[in-house]
This record gives C-alpha cells, structure tokens and sequence, in this order.
C-alpha cells in the first residue's frame, strides 16, 4: 500500500528522481581527458621524469606528468612535437644507431614512434614487401649496449612500482 500523506509522497518522489539521475550518470561514457599543451623545460613538475640515454651519447626525457618529450643533446633539450604520450608509462626502447623507438599506450590505443633527434614518426603497419633488406652494419655491442638499457628502464620501473606499493611512513628498524 502506497503512503498517502503528502509528505510520505513527496519523500519517494525525491528519492526516484535521485536514482533516475544516478542511473543516467553511471551509464554515460567519460571521454579521456584532452591532450595538455606544451610544457616549458623549467615549467615540468619535478617527478615524473625518466631520461633514457642512446648509443650516441644523447637522451631522451620524458615527463609522464606533463605528457611531454624532450630530446637532449649536451646541454640543450628541444621539444620533440607531434608525439602523443598520454595513457599508461611512456617507454623509449633505445637503438644501437642512436634512433629509439617510443611506446605510448595513448588512452584507447597502441601509439608508436620511431624517434631521431627532435622527429618523431609514427609507426604504421606496412605491407612486408615495402621494407628494404639491409645488410647488418651495426656492431654487436651496440645491440647489446642497446638491450642493456632496455633491461635497465624495465628494472627501474619495476622497482618504483614496488616502493610505491609500500608503505612510506613506516621507520626502518633494526633488529640485531
């Protein structure tokens, strides 16, 4: 039996509009939030930053905070545009040339650059035919040299990942 009293219907009116409007809310899709512009060198927050060094003596910077990449080249750093590193930890994966490669997860997608200097491409899928088939010039300590950064950004994350799972605030003890 439904109350009667004006008070009673009221209250249940109020609470069918209240889980009309939870319901509506809770199946609307949210859009990623829109891409952060350009961040000067002196402006990027002070964590977030990766630096992954190449074979030829230059690096790359990475804010994951600010979505922005730096190339830096003795004491320069140039901006390197038209990249997307939105989404989930950035990645360089140097090469033993001195070229990288950038993995960027993006908000919905794979995004991939190869990245020279201050340009990025963005990696496309291409039919096997196009590749050109050049003979191996590259020394195998490059190649290695090459992996060994790789291992060593992996490992770093790794490590941050489990600091950050831990709790901070806990004094270290001794127990001799």
């Amino acid at each position: 039996m439904l109350p009667t009293s004006r008070s009673a219907r009221c209250i249940l009116l109020i609470i069918a509009v209240a889980l009309a409007v939870v319901a509506l809310s809770c199946s609307r899709k949210v859009a990623p939030p829109p891409p952060r512009g350009p961040v000067s060198l002196a402006s990027l927050r002070s964590f977030g930053n990766e630096i992954y060094s190449l074979a030829n003596g230059d690096a790359y910077l990475i804010n994951q905070y600010d979505d922005q990449l730096f190339y830096l080249r003795e004491g320069a750093a140039v901006r390197v545009r038209d990249v997307e590193l939105s989404g989930r930890e950035p990645t360089i994966y140097p090469l033993a040339n001195g070229a990288a490669y950038l993995v960027s997860s993006g908000h919905s997608k794979l995004l991939m650059y190869y990245l020279v200097a201050d340009r990025a491409v963005e990696v496309k899928e291409a039919d096997p035919r196009q590749l050109s088939r050049s003979p191996m010039t590259q020394s195998q300590e490059g190649f290695l040299w090459a992996q060994a950064q790789a291992t060593n950004s992996r490992y770093q994350r790794y490590k941050r990942k489990v600091e950050d799972e831990q709790p901070g605030d806990e004094p270290e003890r001794d127990d001799y």
